[in-house]
């Protein structure tokens, strides 16, 4: 007696995805077990690390009237008007830095008033903004 086939209807079933050609494996490679050689392991020289630039410590000194708010802001600090705030002493306002070797702008904001550095020994250049600003070179 013959077996009959009975075929599956395939009315509201999605094609069967056709399938590809599997990828092409990568070959095996075998292992070698026991102690490395010392040229198979030699791990490339750690990349130096750079020198930190010697910086040099630079006194900022301003004098204003007793008691008032002093800060100082500049290229060091990408200008933040808040983050250098000066100690001060019978209207003798100072703060040191210790900053790499290069050139600085800065102002000092006295009571919230921008203000140049008014020691003459300090340059000066002229800023966006239609004012001055003090400069000091650190070498």
């Amino acid at each position: 007696m013959k077996k009959e086939t009975v075929k599956k209807s395939t009315a509201g079933r999605k094609p069967a995805a056709s399938k590809s050609p599997p990828a092409a494996a990568e070959p095996v490679v075998a292992k070698k077990r026991g102690r490395p050689r010392k040229n198979a392991t030699a791990a490339a020289p750690a990349a130096a690390v750079p020198a930190k630039p010697a910086t040099k410590r630079v006194a900022f000194t301003i004098t204003a009237a007793a008691d008032v708010p002093v800060f100082l802001a500049g290229t060091f600090n990408n200008w933040d008007s808040e983050s250098i705030r000066l100690e001060g002493k019978d209207g003798v306002y100072a703060v040191e830095l210790d900053l790499a070797p290069g050139s600085y702008e800065y102002k000092f904001i006295v009571n919230g008033f921008w203000t140049m550095d008014p020691d003459p020994a300090r340059d000066w250049v002229p800023n966006g903004l239609g004012t001055l600003n003090s400069v000091v070179v650190v070498k």
